[in-house]
C-alpha cells in the first residue's frame, strides 16, 4: 500500500497533466500551478511542488530558472517554450 502522501502527489501529477492537456500553454511558478486547479488549493506546497519535479522527471514537464531564481513550469507539449 502506498502512504498516503505518496497517493495524493500522484493524484496531483494527474491534475497538473489535466490541466495541461486542456491548457498547453500554460506555465507558472509551482505557487501559481497551486491556483490553475481548484482542488490544488488545499494541498500542501510541498507535495505540488513535488509533483511537479515527478513531471519534469517523466519528461512531462519543463522547468525554467529564471534569473531571479525562480523555477517556471511548463508542459513539455507545449508550443512555444516560457519565456524568460
Amino acid at each position: 500500500m502506498q502512504p498516503p502522501a505518496e497517493a495524493h502527489i500522484e493524484h496531483i501529477v494527474a491534475l497538473i497533466s489535466d490541466y495541461w492537456c486542456a491548457n498547453p500553454a500554460a506555465a507558472d511558478l509551482a505557487e501559481g500551478v497551486a491556483w490553475w486547479v481548484p482542488e490544488l488549493a488545499d494541498m500542501p506546497p510541498a507535495w505540488i511542488q513535488e509533483a511537479l519535479e515527478r513531471l519534469v522527471q517523466r519528461g512531462l514537464a519543463v522547468a525554467r530558472q529564471q534569473p531571479d531564481g525562480r523555477t517556471i513550469y511548463a508542459s513539455s507539449r507545449r508550443v512555444h517554450p516560457p519565456s524568460p
